[in-house]
């Protein structure tokens, strides 16, 4: 007897593929918790990020944001890299441009508080999936519709996923080198020419990856909560944020992103 069962990407995915780990932590969208001076600093950011944006017509763009910060020596330039780090790789835009609702997250991290920034992300490729197929949708019951999609998320995540998991879809994956992140293993590469995506993904029960990242991999250290037996463990709060953080994985939870 076949079993199948529905897989998809998830925090585990975003937290050991991706490297993602602040799983942990406070919402994204909670307030700035802090001391006088992380309000101080948001304020600053916030007037930076206003005259860039007079100067360039609209939004504050990345480049503009790199040359009025870098090489100033001063504390703002760790939060206003985290801003663009944030804008760039975390919640990116269409219009490559900082934006001002990722200050508290970078003022938060820049101080030392952990913030659940891996959630939100994933939060984020799950709206934009759902976009993604209404409009597919759509374009079969409508085809002469000219609307537009803009789609933000870290989509390559998917694909990444999918090359972890389906050994048919996937290229040869390239040697990690020690210290390299695991997604590292697909830098650079091409896609496999599969004429019929749906037929690979159907007739591929067997051969799926369930636990990819619990194969030995040369160069790849293997998370402690990757265990070929079973064991039980006691987690509490605080004391071993590594198993703390497989627990959130492994739990059923709402996702909050930054505007889903």
């Amino acid at each position: 007897v076949l079993f199948r069962s529905e897989a998809t990407i998830m925090l585990e995915d975003v937290m050991v593929l991706g490297g993602y780990q602040s799983v942990l932590g406070d919402c994204v969208l909670g307030p700035l918790a802090g001391t006088e001076a992380m309000f101080s600093q948001e304020e600053k950011l916030k007037r930076a990020h206003s005259m860039i944006s007079r100067s360039m017509g609209q939004f504050a763009r990345q480049r503009p944001w790199i040359r009025h910060f870098k090489g100033t020596g001063k504390k703002l330039e760790h939060e206003a890299f985290l801003a663009l780090w944030l804008s760039r790789y975390v919640f990116p835009n269409y219009y490559d441009f900082v934006s001002k609702n990722v200050f508290p997250v970078a003022i938060s991290l820049s101080g030392g508080f952990p913030v659940a920034v891996a959630p939100s992300l994933l939060a984020s490729i799950y709206r934009d999936m759902g976009l993604l197929k209404k409009f597919l949708i759509a374009s079969v019951e409508c085809p002469d519709s000219k609307s537009k999609l803009y789609l933000s998320a870290p989509l390559q995540l998917v694909q990444l996923w999918a090359w972890e998991r389906f050994p048919t879809l996937r290229p040869n994956p390239n040697p990690l080198e020690f210290g390299e992140p695991r997604s590292a293993r697909w830098h650079m590469l091409k896609k496999v020419g599969v004429k019929d995506v749906r037929e690979a993904l159907d007739s591929a029960c067997e051969s799926f990856q369930w636990r990819p990242y619990a194969i030995a991999v040369e160069n790849w250290n293997i998370p402690k909560f990757y265990k070929e037996n079973e064991d039980y463990v006691t987690v509490d709060s605080g004391k071993d944020l590594v198993m703390e953080s497989w627990v959130r994985c492994l739990r059923i939870s709402e996702l909050v992103g930054m505007d889903c």
